[in-house]
């Protein structure tokens, strides 16, 4: 007797992908990475991570998500970015996803690289070019210059009002430059606050605690401070006194 069968969502686009490849004639393409000479390679599309927006308003499409937590019915939870600074962010794809409901993000690695897989949408006070650094904002679901983590290679639409997007890359950010907020020991723990590559403070508020390790002085407040990521805390690496 015959039986009916459903795919998943995950399931159903990777049988498409599979049939178009067929109809492509690239059924001798040995490897989806690295194929003979003068074989077409198959495009590598990125991993799509499932998540839940918890934040009370839609999150939109191609929207930066900060990430909250994960669940064990297997999805990341994830808000509006906020004063808190974070290393890593995940963006959302096409759709737009409403208050409690779950989708699906892109981490817009290099690694997986295509061209319309790594649209993400930006601060129009400011027009997005190649090679220049921006990053998450508070309140927003949009990319804003000077700030870390996202590297613009370009390629702007803005025929949409309210969802103007560019093409990015996001690399985890292991360096920051700030100032500290109060003196800190030597083998202390401080508060620093985190600049922007224009040398104004992140959100008006955005500060990390960094462990001060490198010299036996104390560093006086208000010092210009550089600390890089290692085994899970921000280590103060070069400080200038006021």
């Amino acid at each position: 007797m015959p039986r009916d069968f459903v795919l998943s969502e995950p399931d159903y686009f990777a049988t498409k992908r599979a049939v178009k490849a067929v109809e492509r004639g690239l059924t001798n393409v040995r490897n989806r990475l690295r194929g003979e000479r003068g074989q077409r390679r198959a495009a590598v599309p990125p991993a799509r991570v499932r998540f839940r927006n918890d934040n009370s308003g839609t999150a939109p499409a191609w929207g930066v998500l900060r990430i909250t937590g994960a669940s064990n019915s297997g999805y990341l939870t994830i808000d509006q970015p906020d004063t808190s600074f974070q290393r890593l962010y995940l963006v959302n794809g096409p759709r737009d996803i409403a208050t409690g409901k779950t989708g699906f993000g892109y981490f817009l690695t290099a690694e997986t690289f295509r061209f319309p897989d790594h649209y993400v949408l930006y601060d129009t006070a400011n027009t997005p070019a190649y090679g220049e650094s921006w990053g998450p904002q508070n309140g927003t679901w949009t990319l804003k210059k000077y700030r870390y983590g996202f590297t613009i290679m370009g390629g702007n639409i803005t025929t949409e009002s309210g969802k103007e997007r560019t093409v990015a890359v996001q690399s985890e950010v292991n360096l920051i430059y700030g100032q500290a907020q109060g003196t800190i020991a030597d083998g202390a723990t401080g508060t620093m606050e985190v600049f922007d590559g224009n040398n104004t403070i992140l959100n008006a508020s955005t500060t990390v605690s960094a462990v001060h390790r490198f010299s036996a002085t104390t560093i006086a407040d208000d010092s210009k401070l550089e600390a890089a990521w290692n085994g899970g805390t921000w280590n103060i690496i070069a400080a200038r006194c006021p």
